[in-house]
């Protein structure tokens, strides 16, 4: 899966959950959640309150975030 753009690998260090970080995580009214899969996985089911960016392909992403997520606004952002 490709981002088609440069992507410093070492960011994401850290930062992958197992599952009772991730519930901890996605508990919190305060992290918005993120599904990044295709319509047909989203449609067949995903966590409560998870935002489906309706991308077409991954690549999409960046676009999707940078106009719908603000920073300042949105802290904590939980993807899977």
């Amino acid at each position: 899966v490709t981002l088609k753009q440069k992507v410093d690998i070492k960011k994401g260090i850290g930062t992958h959950k197992n599952a009772k970080e991730w519930n901890e995580i996605i508990s919190d009214p305060e992290t918005v959640v993120l599904d990044t899969r295709n319509k047909y996985e989203f449609q067949t089911g995903t966590f409560r309150g998870a935002i489906n960016p309706e991308t077409e392909k991954f690549s999409d992403l960046p676009k999707f975030i940078k106009e719908n997520l603000n920073p300042e606004r949105h802290k904590k952002v939980a993807m899977f």
